[in-house]
């Protein structure tokens, strides 16, 4: 059994400055992972040996607000919401069947001294809702096996309905979504990437494709990290432009002084989305201090936000007006025709 209890208090004041309107919000309270220490929860494992090397082994997580209590904040459903899983492990390294995480779940933050700088990475996002980001949990079959100083992993989901009904249409849902993972460490260095590809049709009609890389470097008394991520999605049945995408970047140190860990971080996030004709263009910057012990964490964050939507342009077309009148060929003439900018 495993776990963790992450709350206390928080302050934050934000402006933002978006199409041209500044807004500023304060907020404070006692919430859930106040300091970027992880969502808390609670969580069963183990193995069973079954000889030959070969083991069984189950992991059941749930996560809940350690503010409240409440199991699940900000899921849609209860239980066993962060993970559920059987499988087998053994020399060629584990495969799971169940619920969990990605390559490219397990790979974001890995390579960030602060995982707290997502400020406009779910924002972009097409006309019909559906997010850039792809990052989270799925159903499905996945793999994970270190050999030598190489990591590697792999997951597979898939899930579908087709459905024939007499005197109607046939209905087809069909979602199914791929990941790779690889990553190396060695003595002070460590470096990974990941991928992430999503197609889901008859629902949310999207292709979603998600990739990241990123480094550490230990110098004993510090420790280096950077971290890149982006990712794109695109409406598959609009019949006109519908899509988004993002990048982020981050930088950041940590160094350990006696019992308590400093960090810094500084990220940058920028994104477009493109209804139509109708293009949003965003731009965040964060900054993040955290001093962190075994038992309690404090984050001073500071970040500016911006989103700019520029004016569309017409050009309307200038005709020569009068009577028409009927002309033989040879009595045509080219009549100039002028376009203006409005």
């Amino acid at each position: 059994m495993y776990g963790r209890v992450n709350t206390g208090a928080y302050y934050q004041k934000k402006t933002e400055t978006l199409s041209g309107t500044k807004t500023t919000t304060t907020t404070s309270g006692f919430r859930n992972n106040p300091a970027g220490g992880g969502t808390s929860r609670l969580g069963f494992k183990g193995s069973e040996a079954l000889g030959n090397g070969l083991s069984a082994t189950f992991q059941l997580e749930m996560g809940f607000c350690g503010a409240t209590g409440v199991f699940s904040p900000g899921e849609t459903s209860v239980g066993f919401n962060r993970g559920a899983t059987v499988g087998f492990k053994g020399a060629f390294g584990e495969v799971k069947v169940g619920y969990s995480g990605d390559p490219f779940f397990n790979f974001d933050g890995s390579y960030k001294a602060i995982d707290n700088t997502s400020a406009f990475d779910n924002r972009v996002k097409t006309a019909s809702g559906k997010n850039a980001e792809y990052r989270g949990r799925h159903p499905g079959i996945f793999y994970s096996g270190t050999f030598s100083d190489v990591t590697v992993e792999a997951s597979v989901g898939h899930s579908g309905e087709n459905k024939k009904e007499t005197g109607k249409p046939d209905t087809k849902t069909n979602r199914s979504t791929y990941g790779l993972g690889l990553g190396y460490a060695s003595g002070p260095l460590a470096v990974g990437a990941a991928v992430q590809f999503d197609k889901d049709k008859g629902t949310t009609d999207t292709t979603t494709t998600s990739y990241g890389i990123g480094a550490t470097y230990d110098f004993n008394v510090a420790k280096l990290y950077a971290q890149y991520k982006g990712g794109r999605v695109k409406n598959d049945s609009s019949a006109t432009v519908d899509k988004a995408n993002y990048d982020q970047y981050a930088v950041g140190i940590s160094a350990p002084f006696g019992a308590t860990t400093l960090a810094a971080e500084y990220g940058y996030n920028k994104g477009k989305q493109t209804h139509d004709a109708a293009k949003t263009t965003y731009n965040g910057n964060v900054f993040s201090v955290r001093a962190q012990t075994t038992a309690m964490y404090s984050l001073l964050e500071h970040s500016t936000n911006s989103a700019s939507a520029p004016a569309s342009m017409r050009v309307p077309l200038k005709m020569p007006t009068g009577k028409l009148k009927a002309v033989s060929p040879k009595a045509i003439k080219a009549t100039p025709v002028t376009l203006v900018l409005a």
